[in-house]
């Protein structure tokens, strides 16, 4: 690997509440990095309801103020946590916003299925022979998706007294 570069992509759910996925890509060439990096958001929406909205990286985009689709899962705050493994041996977790239940899931709604058409995509593309994602600090190329569960984070609102709850409609107290 001759190039490395550090990706972000910023989803945001239908309710209006972003997540951040970050990626380090290695590739051999800085211009196959960023070639590389503008395959990335279209296989991460095949598997979000969320859709991304601005990415900063090799590859970049603009805002674009869209919402996500409102189906199961719909919340930023609920996340395919998707293992893979590293050349080194060693395990990373990246979270996947507002996870769609068909694309990522086994029926019991909570194991990944990483050879779901979708997600097996998305893992092809991230474990490529050329240009792939590496681990943040050995920078050893991520090899195989292992598996991984459903997380649900808490939202990290901040709340005063003049915020409006969202499930009462009135002031927070």
């Amino acid at each position: 690997m001759a190039a490395f570069g550090k990706q972000s992509f910023t989803f945001r759910d239908v309710r209006g509440y972003s997540a951040v996925m970050h990626f380090v890509l290695g590739s051999d060439t800085a211009g196959d990095l960023t070639t590389y990096a503008a395959t990335l958001p279209a296989l991460l929406n095949a598997c979000s309801n969320a859709v991304i909205v601005s990415a900063i990286g090799p590859y970049s985009l603009e805002s674009t103020g869209g919402y996500g689709t409102n189906s199961e899962y719909p919340n930023a705050v609920d996340k395919a946590d998707v293992v893979m493994q590293a050349a080194d041996s060693t395990l990373h977790k990246m979270g996947i916003p507002a996870p769609i239940l068909t694309a990522n899931f086994f029926a019991d709604g909570e194991t990944v299925d990483v050879s779901a058409t979708a997600l097996a995509a998305l893992i092809a593309a991230l474990t490529g022979a050329t240009s792939h994602a590496v681990a943040p600090r050995s920078h050893a190329p991520f090899t195989l998706g292992v598996g991984g569960m459903r997380i649900r984070t808490k939202n990290r609102r901040k709340t005063n007294i003049r915020t409006l709850t969202p499930d009462l409609g009135g002031p927070d107290e």
